[in-house]
């Protein structure tokens, strides 16, 4: 096998990663948008606008990160950018639920970095996002 072709083979086992890597994500954050409405509205009428309006929020994202998602298993280069700034969100709030001290906030958190630093070695692999 040549350089060239297992190069190409190893940018498309690392793209195949980003791709489950950030609809893995997708599903994080469409899930906490739901847990976020159900319990806005368990909470009562003051709380439920609030609580609606982050889910919807979240679910904008969700469907976001599902087309950067589709985009990058179709090695689309315009997929970079939205998923390096993704990334760097969610690192920073991996260090906030990290900063909170609990043990479900710091396995939380370390989910969080875990996917964040993958995501960001995937999106940066050369070969991996050429159109």
């Amino acid at each position: 096998m040549s350089e060239s072709t297992s190069r190409d083979v190893r940018a498309k086992v690392v793209r195949r990663i980003l791709v489950s890597t950030v609809g893995v994500e997708a599903a994080l954050v469409g899930g906490a948008g739901i847990v976020a409405a159900v319990d806005a509205l368990r909470r009562g009428v003051s709380t439920a606008g609030a609580g609606v309006a982050l889910a919807g929020f979240a679910v904008v994202i969700a469907v976001g990160l599902v087309l950067v998602a589709r985009a990058t298993l179709r090695a689309r280069r315009g997929a970079r950018a939205p998923i390096i700034v993704w990334q760097i969100l969610q690192a920073a709030a991996a260090k906030v639920a990290l900063d909170g001290g609990s043990v479900p906030g710091v396995v939380i958190g370390c989910v969080l970095l875990l996917l964040a630093v993958v995501g960001m070695v995937g999106a940066l692999w050369p070969g991996v996002l050429d159109d």
